[in-house]
């Protein structure tokens, strides 16, 4: 009868994780509803753009509603616990949106709970894909190879990608025979301009995903957030997926009003930060809102990692060059400070 989503964040994520497996085993109606009731409030009232939560230090406990500060708590196993709910409600619903925030959760980090960091790394690769009687899905963009089981069907899986840095994937299908199956590939909110099922962030995708088998176009019809592809598939036939990770801007619900006025930065799945090391005035720095921004890689930083340029204004006012890295990489190079939100121009 619970009707949030409350308390200790680790705990209650942990506990959620918990009754969405065991409604998946027994689906109780109950259990069910109180799942997909708590996960909801979680994301859209409480999860934070890094997909941290658990905004209070004391009792490292949820905070109340859109309250989303930018020197929360957030600790790892928090959100650990978000990436096991949000599988688990994967497996109870075959919808797509809970990958997203698991994929979200992947890159969070916090100098807390190295188990529960090793914990969530090894569980990830049986979350790559999924599967039912005839249907395989693509949850998450990782080079990857599996054997997965259609009935009487054996289909070997062999994905290529540089995701997240580049945002092409290629999928290349070989089942032991040709066979008539589905296939249907997580196309994430933020390519399809939904940062958040429930608008907590918005933000515009940069261009549309692009699909196409065996080198011809073919139209993207979506079904619970995936790419449905119904066909006789035979061996080596080959999926490219081609999602726009240019930068774009993220902006909070407006009842977020410790964020009122504030943008992040993000690229693909990633949220960017800017860090002390790079930008010496980076306490002051307000995003120029009307400039360009430009993502790149630099292979002699942290032995290799996106970043991202763009204008900024400076505390004096006068227009200057910003550079963000991933918000997974930030405190790597002494201690100084990073800011995730930005006030805008």
């Amino acid at each position: 009868d619970q009707p949030a989503i409350v308390g200790h964040a680790v705990r209650a994520t942990l506990l959620a994780t918990g009754i969405a497996a065991a409604a998946y085993e027994n689906g109780n109606a109950d259990y069910i509803a109180t799942a997909k009731r708590w996960w909801d409030d979680m994301a859209g009232k409480k999860l934070f753009v890094t997909g941290g939560v658990g905004a209070v230090h004391f009792d490292e406990k949820f905070g109340h509603d859109y309250y989303l500060p930018t020197d929360a708590y957030l600790e790892t196993c928090a959100a650990v616990g978000v990436g096991f709910f949000s599988q688990a409600m994967n497996q109870l619903t075959g919808d797509a949106k809970y990958m997203d925030e698991f994929e979200r959760a992947l890159w969070h980090p916090c100098p807390c709970c190295p188990p529960m960091f090793l914990k969530i790394v090894s569980a990830t690769p049986e979350f790559i894909y999924a599967r039912d009687d005839r249907t395989v899905y693509v949850n998450l963009f990782i080079g990857s190879d599996a054997d997965i089981a259609l009935g009487d069907t054996q289909v070997h899986v062999r994905q290529q990608t540089r995701y997240p840095v580049d945002g092409k994937v290629v999928l290349t299908l070989t089942p032991e025979k040709a066979a008539r199956f589905t296939v249907k590939v997580r196309i994430p909110g933020w390519a399809r301009g939904e940062e958040n099922p429930f608008g907590l962030y918005v933000s515009e995708s940069p261009a549309a995903p692009v699909l196409s088998v065996n080198g011809t176009p073919v139209e993207i019809r979506l079904d619970k957030g995936y790419a449905l592809l119904d066909r006789v598939w035979n061996p080596a036939d080959r999926i490219v997926l081609e999602l726009p990770v240019a930068p774009r801007l993220v902006r909070a619900h407006k009842a977020a009003r410790e964020l009122d006025g504030m943008a992040a930065i993000a690229a693909g799945p990633l949220v960017y930060c800017i860090e002390q090391a790079d930008n010496a005035d980076y306490a002051r720095l307000r995003l120029d809102t009307a400039g360009s921004m430009e993502l790149g890689y630099r292979s002699d930083l942290m032995d290799g990692t996106p970043v991202i340029t763009g204008t900024a204004i400076d505390g004096k006012g006068a227009k200057s060059t910003f550079t963000a890295i991933p918000y997974y990489a930030f405190g790597n190079r002494g201690n100084g400070g990073y800011r995730v939100w930005l006030p805008t121009r």
